[in-house]
């Protein structure tokens, strides 16, 4: 389980079209959709349009050790974003999205050192850290723009460690 070291597994940062394209398109500009990659593209938006874009995504995960099998199903939102001309040259956007994801159990045993008993530990994760962020970009002329975005990390992560012997399950 790779979420289980530092934030946890990061998730995509990237609309519908740029994770169609595997996650690339920076260079994209459209007055027809958002691109969260390079926030001088707002500058394309059309004077007499508001782009809203939301997306969701489904995952399956699959872990298996030498004598444990397991399956996960797994789904949210992935994004909500507003985008809008506030006049000729400044243009901004705003929304939310998950950063990174956690959710991890496992269970490891070690021998104990002169005798038969094992240590077995519990390590469990659960938890993630959302973005909240603001866009901004100003054309400079016709051919240059310039960007900026600036952001809000937060969220709960909980990380938990049980550990006890195979004598303590015996009594």
């Amino acid at each position: 389980p790779y979420s289980y070291f530092g934030a946890g597994e990061l998730s995509n940062v990237a609309y519908g079209r740029n994770l169609g394209m595997g996650s690339t398109g920076l260079a994209l500009r459209s007055q027809n959709f958002l691109n969260l990659k390079n926030p001088a593209s707002l500058t394309a938006i059309d004077s007499l349009s508001v782009l809203f874009e939301t997306g969701v995504f489904l995952k399956r995960t699959w872990s298996e050790s030498l004598d444990q099998e397991n399956k996960y199903f797994d789904g949210n939102l992935s994004h909500v974003a507003l985008g809008h001309r506030y006049s000729k040259r400044f243009m901004g956007s705003y929304g939310i999205m998950p950063y990174s994801d956690i959710g991890y159990y496992f269970q490891t045993h070690k021998s104990v050192q002169g005798d038969y008993n094992m240590m077995v530990t519990n390590w469990k994760g659960y938890g993630a850290i959302n973005k909240m962020f603001y866009g901004l970009a100003f054309k400079i002329n016709k051919n240059f723009s310039v960007g900026n975005e600036f952001a809000l990390y937060y969220g709960p992560i909980t990380q938990e460690r049980e550990t006890y012997t195979s004598a303590s399950l015996n009594n």
